[in-house]
């Protein structure tokens, strides 16, 4: 785990140092997916499963039914550290230490977000993505959905940079994974197949990291 942040931060550190300036990595707290860093600590994400292994899961999922979902898990539950932002960065290149004075600003997010592929759909309200056709339902998501503070506000955060070193403060977190593959019928016709894929956050927080360069 400690070298998938300092790779992150690494290539961050390499960016400051070309712009010798502020920088800031601002992903969409509402999409997991987009985050900085995400580690699975069992098992890989949706995006990262190939179209073969799909298309073996789909069969496990081939049963007709009257009608409703059929759906098979890969993995259910299982823990993620993330990096979701990068709030604030700063390379010391003088010979002097700096202090600084840094304003964080609270960040609410969808305590539970989602990602699907095939033809499952989900529809949008606001910042909350929800599946299609009774998904939801099915995998007992519904109540899942209410906002959460990912961060609370802070004000005059001070911190000390060292001549030579640079200083990242980011927002670090847990939480649990599940996805799979599952299938919609209708009257004995499979109408809607594919891949979900749903993430729920259960602790973040602010980190302050400092590298010597």
């Amino acid at each position: 785990m400690k070298k998938v942040y300092m790779f992150i931060l690494l290539i961050l550190l390499i960016t400051i140092l070309i712009n010798f300036n502020d920088q800031a990595v601002k992903a969409d707290v509402n999409d997991y997916t987009a985050f900085a860093s995400i580690n699975v600590t069992d098992g890989k994400l949706l995006r990262d499963y190939s179209s073969e292994e799909l298309k073996s899961a789909y069969e496990l999922v081939s049963d007709r039914k009257f009608v409703g979902w059929r759906y098979h898990f890969f993995q259910r539950n299982v823990q993620v550290d993330f990096i979701s932002n990068v709030v604030f960065s700063m390379y010391n290149s003088g010979t002097t230490a700096l202090k600084y004075k840094v304003q964080v600003s609270a960040e609410n997010c969808v305590k539970t977000s989602i990602s699907c592929t095939g033809t499952i759909k989900y529809d949008i309200s606001g910042t909350i993505k929800k599946f299609k056709n009774g998904l939801d339902s099915s995998l007992k998501l519904e109540g899942s959905y209410q906002e959460t503070q990912l961060v609370k506000q802070q004000e005059n955060l001070e911190v000390d940079i060292d001549p030579g070193t640079v200083c990242i403060i980011y927002i670090q977190g847990s939480g649990l994974l599940t996805n799979g593959v599952a299938s919609y019928y209708e009257w004995w016709f499979r109408r809607n197949e594919g891949g979900f894929e749903y993430f729920t956050i259960t602790d973040s927080h602010l980190r302050i990291e400092k590298i010597k360069v």
